[in-house]
């Protein structure tokens, strides 16, 4: 039998092994919850939606599948967030042959088929649309202009009749366009339009012709613009779209300062022109609003590139057809003798 003196001393080991494992034991809870906050004050904090407006912190990783910085890069307009518009800044897509899709061109439409064009989006940014608050006009998508800080259609719907006229909105000018390039007796004079100041004050970028180098199609082959006359056969479009053989009514050059300068507009199937950036096209805008990537006359631009022109007149014709359209290095046009 164990003596008084034993039990006293495994009493005290025994204290002795529990004192032990109790200090093991709490320096392991310790550094088992330390860990844990170190792996909370790694997690990205990000805000959550709340219905006030306030911004309360999640521990969820931020989310990117949406663009939120101007300029942030997209191929489909889902991917900028709200108030920004994904604009093209390289395509590609699917071309039909001449004829086959349906197209409104503002003045006709070709006929419909089963050939639809297509157009995606291979690189993109995203920019902002009308209304929203910018710093230049490159914060603005295609189109616009930054005006005091706000993306802005450069064109008024406000219509104007001179330059005194002060039924132009706020911020916008009554500017007389460009016309015909040659005036002639019983021509009428151009039209106005309320355009934003900081355009109206600039000159005005005349004459809206095509250059020198320009090629129309013929019953007989492509013939340089400088050698068209009056009588001449060239090709046109009716209002149904169909390709048809007109005479030349009209036709007319006229001089081009040194400063002018011409789009060299380039499609995803090798054709490309040379034109002044007013010059109507078949779809009721102007050579130098068209945008890359965008289908026009069965095709896809590819560049829409400002440049100085070489030359010292530029030309235009006038088919006697009802939409005057003829074909300038094989890509259907308007004309600018059309009233």
């Amino acid at each position: 039998m164990p003596t008084q003196k034993g039990f006293m001393q495994i009493i005290f080991i025994l204290g002795i092994i529990i004192v032990s494992v109790g200090i093991i034991g709490g320096s392991f809870y310790i550094k088992n919850n330390l860990s844990k906050v170190n792996n909370i004050n790694n997690v990205q904090l990000t805000p959550s939606p709340s219905p006030y407006g306030s911004q309360e912190p999640s521990l969820a990783p931020s989310p990117t599948s949406l663009n939120t910085s101007r300029g942030g890069n997209c191929t489909d307009d889902s991917q900028c967030t709200s108030g920004y518009k994904c604009q093209v800044l390289e395509g590609e897509g699917t071309v039909c042959p001449e004829g086959t899709n349906k197209v409104s061109t503002g003045t006709f439409t070709l006929p419909e088929a089963s050939c639809q064009p297509t157009t995606k989006i291979i690189k993109g940014q995203c920019k902002l649309t009308e209304g929203g608050s910018c710093q230049t006009d490159n914060d603005c998508y295609s189109g616009l202009v930054c005006h005091r800080n706000i993306c802005t259609n450069p064109i008024s719907k406000v219509s104007c009749s001179e330059p005194s006229d002060n039924s132009c909105p706020d911020g916008y000018k009554c500017v007389q366009a460009c016309g015909p390039p040659v005036a002639r007796e019983g021509d009428k004079p151009p039209g106005y339009f309320c355009e934003v100041e900081e355009l109206a004050n600039k000159p005005r970028n005349c004459p809206i012709c095509l250059a020198s180098n320009t090629q129309i199609a013929t019953p007989t082959g492509d013939v340089n613009v400088k050698d068209l006359k009056v009588g001449m056969k060239v090709y046109s479009v009716n209002e149904q779209g169909k390709k048809i053989v007109v005479d030349i009514i009209k036709v007319s050059s006229t001089q081009a300062p040194a400063s002018h300068r011409v789009v060299h507009l380039t499609l995803s199937d090798g054709r490309e022109l040379w034109v002044s950036p007013n010059h109507p096209t078949i779809d009721g805008l102007e050579a130098g609003q068209l945008q890359v990537g965008q289908n026009y006359d069965g095709s896809i631009i590819l560049s829409s590139e400002l440049i100085p022109y070489w030359d010292n007149k530029t030309y235009d014709l006038l088919p006697n057809s009802e939409t005057g359209f003829y074909f300038a290095n094989s890509i259907l046009m308007g004309s600018t003798l059309k009233q």
